[in-house]
């Protein structure tokens, strides 16, 4: 796995000059998940632009935390596009799959970085959170809210009553998961604070979802 992430690097240094952001998307992907195998803050803010504002412990903590449950990771595949600059990938590891969504300017630096694991239990808080969201549908026009960020009203309506059919990628207080609703499929993303209560809830009904197909 480390001499195909290092190979993929290895051109990314060789470039001999600026290129696009779509042609480059997949070296920033490879150089972030070599990141994750080896912590390095160094590495990591050259990822950034110089101006942007960057809590380097905060991800430190995230990618441990993955890397504790995945272990190494090898390098990206891509999985789809949503843009000129956004773009997710896949990368297989010892256990399950790390995959990141990342969004680059027009010089290639991250602007927005998410990263979570695919195919590993989920937290007991999250998974108990995604539930109290789903179990709180269907909602009205004056149902009152539960929880400190509310999910985008006119789609808790339109898509009524949902149940979990399975977690998609989740890390310590966050995750994606695959619904059920009376109107259809959707994606609930969510987010929690350090003490479990919900940062987070939005649901992306399938309509405007895009990627993989949603488990049924």
């Amino acid at each position: 796995m480390r001499s195909r992430l290092f190979a993929a690097l290895l051109v990314a240094g060789c470039s001999p000059a600026p290129r696009p952001t779509p042609e480059v998307m997949p070296e920033v992907a490879a150089e972030y998940g070599a990141v994750y195998n080896d912590w390095d803050e160094a590495r990591l803010r050259a990822l950034y632009p110089a101006d942007a504002r960057l809590n380097p412990e905060v991800t430190r903590e995230h990618l441990a935390w993955l890397h504790a449950r995945l272990g190494e990771c090898g390098a990206p595949e891509f999985m789809w596009s949503f843009g000129k600059r956004a773009a997710r990938f896949t990368h297989a590891c010892e256990r399950g799959a790390l995959e990141s969504s990342l969004v680059l300017d027009e010089a290639g630096h991250i602007v927005s970085a998410r990263s979570g694991a695919a195919g590993i239990p989920t937290p007991p808080e999250l998974l108990a959170a995604a539930n109290a969201v789903l179990a709180s549908l269907p909602w009205t026009w004056d149902t009152k809210r539960s929880f400190e960020h509310n999910l985008n009203l006119h789609a808790a309506i339109q898509l009524g009553r949902c149940e979990l059919v399975r977690p998609w990628v989740v890390s310590e207080r966050g995750g994606l998961f695959h619904v059920r609703c009376d109107g259809g499929r959707a994606v609930l993303r969510l987010g929690l604070h350090a003490n479990a209560t919900i940062s987070l809830a939005e649901l992306l009904p399938a309509s405007d979802y895009k990627g993989p197909p949603i488990a049924r």
